[in-house]
């Protein structure tokens, strides 16, 4: 191996610039890939004694991997490669190289005068291709300056396509996003659409929407002012992103509603989702000087049918569902039942009424031995009236986003005892309580639900 820098002396007559004289610039480095020490000895020969306009530095290695390892510490380098190697042979080296250093030029400098294997180290990766004895040490000299240049020249182009790639995806994203919620305006969520409804087809999937609309929003901004009111949009912007998934969108429709597209979620799923939207936008609201002020939504929830071609088709469906939900009191949302509108009251509706024991439907489910089929007791199991809580898993779920899963389970646990307590005492009643409700309550507070003529033995 040879390294150093070489250059025309200054004692020989005629002679270029000395070394001080342009020493100031940065050298041609040079890492010449060659197994044949005499082809190596000849190369540096030539190249000390030409005429270049820069120091040159030559480092010779007699290996690919030798190569491959000096490219890792400096990658800055012209490689002059010779396909004949003892460890990679012909344009595989070229593709070696090219892959393991993609900033570093690549001269193919070879004894093969072959045209076909030319074209092929050229789309390797290779900037030039010369035969080894066919042109002077000028001439090697220039194919590895303009190399270099091409090369740095190549990769300030795909420095500046890739910028340019990036602020037109950024134009892209600017052009489908509300200026003020930066949500996604109404041109992205036609793309969201289109995307998901082929994604449902192929995938045998439901795609339901969310349709949000505030309560009230006209009478809030002639109060408070349209700068709170914007203010406002964008908290509620923000507690839809927080409530639902990353793979879900959520764009602005109107002044002042919100779709939200869901793809892969079924129904029930989705009421969970409306439920945890609505409380989540229901508890955002401050105004500089007003304080606290309540600020409502009201939703309609709908699937999406694969048959729906555009936006407008898509809202006008969940638009049906949101306006039961205004008719219904706002502050609610109400959804489609397989073609039957439902409405579902808030938890807010929903605790009054379970707590004024209204609509709750204990059920008493019997329990018996399974050799002889008598009835050993009952196992008393809560149901309720309210659309959309029919199921305890519905309620609970529900209750459970809004923290309220003690205060539920603690008035339905004391409706089970009030029910258990007409059974025959020589059966046992068996109840159901959750093991947060435990750990929240004394024993006192529920103990105090049972009746004093039965014996604790048969609970």
């Amino acid at each position: 191996m040879t390294t150093g820098f070489f250059q025309r002396g200054d004692e020989r007559e005629g002679s270029g610039p000395s070394l001080h004289e342009h020493a100031g610039g940065p050298p041609l480095s040079i890492l010449l890939v060659e197994k044949d020490d005499e082809e190596a000895a000849r190369l540096t020969a030539s190249l000390d004694a030409a005429r270049s306009p820069k120091p040159l530095r030559l480092e010779r290695v007699g290996l690919l991997s030798e190569a491959l390892l000096r490219l890792e510490l400096d990658p800055d380098r012209i490689v002059l490669l010779d396909l004949a190697l003892p460890d990679s042979e012909g344009v595989d080296a070229v593709r070696r190289l090219a892959n393991h250093a993609p900033r570093t030029p690549i001269v193919v400098h070879t004894s093969h005068a072959d045209g076909a294997l030319a074209v092929e180290a050229l789309r390797a990766g290779a900037q030039d291709y010369l035969v080894k004895g066919s042109g002077n040490a000028g001439d090697l000299l220039r194919t590895l300056h303009f190399a270099g240049e091409r090369h740095r020249l190549k990769r300030t182009l795909l420095a500046h396509s890739d910028e340019l790639a990036e602020d037109n995806a950024r134009l892209t994203r600017l052009s489908m996003v509300d200026d003020l919620t930066e949500a996604l305006d109404r041109r992205g969520l036609r793309q969201a659409l289109k995307r998901e409804l082929e994604w449902a087809r192929r995938q045998d999937s439901m795609l339901l929407e969310l349709l949000i609309d505030v309560d009230d929003l006209g009478g809030f901004n002639e109060v408070h002012g349209r700068g709170a009111g914007d203010r406002v949009l964008r908290d509620i912007t923000r507690a839809i992103q927080a409530s639902i998934r990353t793979t879900d969108h959520v764009g602005r429709v109107g002044g002042d509603q919100f779709l939200v597209l869901l793809p892969a979620t079924d129904l029930r799923e989705g009421c969970l989702v409306a439920e945890r939207v609505r409380l989540a936008a229901s508890g955002t609201r401050r105004h500089p000087i007003a304080g606290h002020v309540g600020v409502t939504v009201s939703l309609g929830l709908a699937q999406v049918p694969n048959t729906v071609e555009t936006l407008d088709e898509a809202l006008e469906l969940a638009r049906r569902q949101l306006h039961r939900a205004k008719g219904g009191g706002k502050n609610r949302f109400a959804w489609d039942d397989g073609g039957v509108g439902r409405t579902r009251p808030s938890l807010e509706d929903v605790l009054e009424r379970i707590r004024a024991g209204r609509e709750l439907a204990p059920v008493k489910q019997r329990i018996a031995h399974l050799a002889t089929g008598r009835v050993a007791g009952y196992e008393v199991l809560m149901r309720t009236t309210i659309p959309g809580y029919e199921q305890p898993d519905s309620l609970f779920a529900a209750c459970a986003e809004a923290g309220l899963m003690t205060v539920v389970d603690q008035q339905c646990f004391e409706q089970c005892v009030v029910a258990g307590s007409d059974v025959d005492g020589d059966l046992k009643v068996h109840l159901n309580v959750l093991p947060s409700t435990l750990v929240d309550l004394p024993a006192e507070s529920l103990l105090r639900a049972f009746p004093t003529h039965r014996p604790p033995s048969s609970w």
